[in-house]
């Protein structure tokens, strides 16, 4: 059986990327809002910049218990989710009782909810944590920021500020506000790294995520319709089991030029793409996955994956590897101490994940 696959040589992203991504990834981003709004739209949906109608159909009754994934022993459904959104998405129950609703629920929008979702049941096994959302106030402020990176004007720095209006805020909270409540979480937890000794050491335990970087080859095995609907899992874990045989012939020695041509254009010659005209991919700030990305500089062999992703499963070949100048650490400390962070943070994530068994249906 022949998957929806496509070879890459730049970046893609995914759930839990850093938040310093770069400007591309927040344009797909707006570009993937804006056609799910409009396609909202055209069915009557609200806009952000509308007051929420009434309830125009039992869209969300009927939902509402379905089960979408397995937590341990406990059976979450959408109905569970929309609740816990109210938190900072007040006008969930209105907005998504209406036809917009019965699209966002089969959207990969509704996936990240999922994803977040399940993230923040993880991470409320921690003896720490109180309940599985945090505060609404350390959401409001999360929210905030992701709000101002949309609102950030194009080719600014990810650092720059960037006072969000009301219908940025709108689109943090409908499409990222789990998002935003798993950051809050993961910064309640994991707080900032203060002690320049501990980034040393951070530097000095992860030297390729400090100074590296790395030219790669990728090859993207979908998981989803052309619609963006996610197939059923089992569906999904035959997907897997295709990018395991394909991995399997790249071990064997097959050329990856070769493998790529024959699964993603069996009836074309195309000639391979050099290696020096690959991009570069740092650790800190590139777009992609954070497993991803992860798995790439913690790996001592030139294959990885398959690596799951939102949309699927992603190879990787490593074509080369090199050290950026070196390291001026008083200029660097402060942003790697930020890397150092979000490892750790998901270190932790990775971790309670372990403990417990998690399935999406």
């Amino acid at each position: 059986m022949r998957v929806g696959v496509r070879g890459r040589s730049h970046e893609v992203r995914d759930e839990y990327t850093a938040r310093d991504s770069s400007d591309a990834a927040t344009l797909v981003t707006e570009i993937a809002f804006a056609l799910t709004f409009l396609a909202a739209s055209a069915l009557g949906s609200p806009r952000v910049d509308e007051d929420p109608p009434k309830p125009a159909s039992d869209v969300l009754q009927r939902a509402a218990s379905r089960p979408v994934a397995r937590f341990g022993t406990h059976e979450v459904t959408i109905g569970e989710i929309v609740d816990a959104a109210l938190r900072f998405y007040p006008e969930a129950r209105t907005e998504l009782d209406t036809p917009y609703g019965e699209q966002f629920f089969d959207s990969p929008e509704m996936d990240g909810w999922i994803a977040a979702y399940l993230d923040l049941l993880t991470l409320a096994r921690d003896p720490r944590s109180n309940g599985a959302l945090p505060p609404k106030a350390a959401i409001d402020r999360a929210i905030e920021e992701r709000a101002g990176s949309l609102q950030r004007a194009p080719n600014a720095p990810a650092s720059s500020p960037a006072a969000p209006d009301e219908a940025a805020r709108g689109r943090a909270r409908r499409l990222y506000g789990f998002e935003a409540a798993r950051q809050a979480r993961l910064d309640e937890l994991v707080p900032e790294i203060r002690d320049r000794n501990e980034v040393r050491r951070y530097v000095q335990a992860h030297p390729e995520e400090a100074i590296g970087r790395i030219r790669a080859r990728f090859l993207d095995f979908s998981a989803r319709d052309a619609t963006g609907k996610r197939w059923p899992r089992a569906r999904r874990e035959q997907v897997r089991s295709d990018a395991e045989r394909v991995l399997a012939r790249l071990r064997a020695g097959e050329p990856f030029d070769d493998v790529e041509r024959q699964v993603e254009h069996p009836s074309t010659s195309r000639p391979a793409r050099p290696r020096e005209t690959l991009r570069w991919i740092a650790y800190d700030g590139t777009p992609l996955p954070a497993p991803l990305l992860r798995a790439l500089f913690r790996s001592k062999e030139d294959l990885v994956g398959p690596i799951e992703t939102r949309d699927g499963y992603t190879i990787a070949k490593i074509e080369e590897r090199a050290r950026r100048a070196p390291l001026d650490f008083e200029a660097m400390a402060d942003p790697l101490a930020r890397q150092a962070r979000r490892d750790a943070q998901l270190d932790l994530l990775e971790s309670l994940r372990a403990d417990v068994s998690i399935v999406v249906y």
